[in-house]
């Protein structure tokens, strides 16, 4: 976690990550996340590089709306909730229960 905290951007090569666990948690604790796969990481890096080449204020504002909506949204039993529906839909739309 002191990982996530002390950078600004974590990035991950996900194809079969449903919900992206890795912008979850980055969100969560300040450092915006890119989680995509191998073609769009490359996509992914270069905005991100653009986005912390803004203005402190204009970072700094965006980041504290990101870490406030991440925790608005992303609750434990929300989460749980989408991972199942996301694994049901790749399941063809069978209950995983």
């Amino acid at each position: 976690m002191l990982g996530f905290a002390a950078a600004r951007d974590v990035f991950g090569d996900s194809l079969y990550e449903p919900c992206g666990q890795i912008d979850r948690i980055g969100n969560l604790y300040g450092a915006t996340a890119t989680n995509r796969d191998a073609g769009g990481l490359w996509c992914g890096l270069h905005r991100s590089v653009e986005f912390h080449r803004c203005l402190s204020e204009v970072w700094e504002k965006q980041l504290k709306r990101i870490v406030w909506e991440t925790r608005q949204k992303d609750r434990p039993d929300r989460v749980v909730a989408q991972y199942i529906a996301a694994y049901e839909r790749l399941n063809g739309g069978i209950p995983l229960a």
